[in-house]
């Protein structure tokens, strides 16, 4: 369904307002030029191959749904058709080109196409925002969630979300972290589920701001383990996959850290409170000190079971270059 200049090429879509675009499956655009998928590109059809000018692969994927419209270069029919995408989309020659399961009938050859795979089941409102994954939700003006971002939401403006779960809001955030939540102006959650709080910022994104996060780590003897993100093993050094509290080399970071620790058979056994003036870290992963960690965990050993370290192990880094 579509009302004023908007076009709704998606099954079951609902676009209202000045260009606004729902081209994914359910989704509802509304405003003025919204997008939930891509909005359509301009294209040349011969036969069962697709032509479009410019690198648009990200617009397409093999086995996706696609729908022409606008069509022209045949009798009869202009009504829009439905294909399936049967080859993965190449680059070449400044033209992006594809393979569909049949020809077009009557066979038209040229119009717009769009996937209906993207931004399936999405809500865009307000201006200027594109809502390219599933079941995410953009309102305000000139947000946009990227790709492979399901669940995501943006609010304000300018904001930007680039993984599943993620949330930014305010003015110039970015989430770019599994379940990150970046608020106010121009702060950066690049961490998974950690929330992130700016001001403002000296030159880049996140380089002055206030950050927490939770880590926890379960064991079941006195053998120090390092804390992360998930509660499992240590894993990669890229921020926005590691389960770690990655700092990154030149940055400065001022620290409290909570620690709490206990046995499953006792009520809270130990807690501890370090504080850290900023220093300038000049190395890949930043340590609580062995000492206190280790004896934190001997206070809670041995044990038969393993011991959730509960932490409220709250790191809030300042940062600035």
């Amino acid at each position: 369904m579509q009302e004023g200049t908007g076009n709704a090429s998606g099954n079951y879509s609902h676009a209202e307002g000045s260009s606004a675009a729902a081209s994914g499956h359910y989704s509802h655009a509304e405003g003025g030029s919204n997008r939930c998928g891509y909005a359509g590109d301009y294209c040349s059809i011969n036969d069962t191959t697709v032509t479009i000018s410019g690198d648009v692969r990200s617009h397409f994927a093999n086995g996706e749904t696609v729908v022409f419209w606008n069509l022209y270069g045949a009798e009869g029919s202009q009504a829009s058709q439905q294909k399936t995408v049967t080859s993965v989309p190449a680059y070449a020659g400044g033209s992006t080109t594809f393979s569909i399961n049949s020809a077009l009938n009557p066979a038209h050859t040229s119009g717009r196409v769009a996937s209906q795979n993207k931004g399936r089941y999405a809500h865009a409102e307000g201006n200027a925002n594109n809502v390219l994954s599933d079941s995410a939700h953009a309102e305000g003006s000139n947000n946009t969630i990227a790709a492979s971002s399901t669940s995501a939401h943006v609010e304000g403006d300018h904001n930007t979300a680039i993984a599943n779960y993620a949330h930014a809001e305010g003015y110039y955030s970015t989430a770019s972290a599994q379940g990150a939540h970046a608020s106010g102006y121009y702060s950066k959650a690049n961490k998974q589920y950690q929330r992130a709080l700016a001001s403002g910022r000296f030159s880049e994104t996140g380089d002055s701001q206030y950050t927490e996060i939770v880590l926890r780590r379960a064991t079941s003897d006195d053998t120090p383990a390092e804390l992360t993100i998930n509660g499992a093993a240590p894993s990669s050094t890229t921020e926005e996959t590691s389960n770690r509290f990655i700092c990154a080399t030149g940055k400065t970071y001022a620290c409290m850290l909570m620690i709490a620790a206990r046995m499953p058979a006792t009520a809270l056994l130990a807690k501890h409170l370090l504080e850290s003036p900023g220093e300038l870290v000049d190395r890949h992963l930043f340590q609580l000190s062995h000492l206190s960690l280790n004896c934190l965990v001997h206070c809670c050993s041995p044990c038969s079971q393993p011991s959730p370290i509960d932490s409220p192990l709250a790191r809030r880094p300042r940062m600035h270059p």
